[in-house]
């Protein structure tokens, strides 16, 4: 524990942080295209702009960071659903990204 200029600071291995706000965002990206094209445009096409367009809202600045098992756990969630709405598969143990 360091106490600098009237602050606490806490040295530790990994950074506190939250993957809240970055889900939200992944999700909200998702949903709009998804809204907008999703019965109509073919498979591929979805993947595509979901791999261009969604995954950077999900993965921004995770690599100035140290992810722990659970918030990678929490990450596959968030792309194993929105592959499962793709397909419209029901089954979580059948989509492992």
């Amino acid at each position: 524990m360091i106490v600098f200029m009237y602050r606490l600071h806490v040295v530790s291995k990994y950074l506190p942080y939250s993957l809240c706000n970055s889900k939200k965002s992944f999700y909200r990206a998702f949903n709009c295209i998804y809204g907008k094209i999703g019965g109509v445009a073919p498979v591929n096409v979805i993947m595509e702009l979901l791999k261009t367009k969604c995954s950077p809202c999900l993965y921004y600045a995770l690599e100035a960071c140290l992810v722990n098992k659970s918030g990678m756990n929490s990450l596959e969630f968030v792309v194993n659903g929105v592959i499962r709405k793709i397909f419209s598969i029901r089954n979580r143990l059948l989509v492992v990204f």
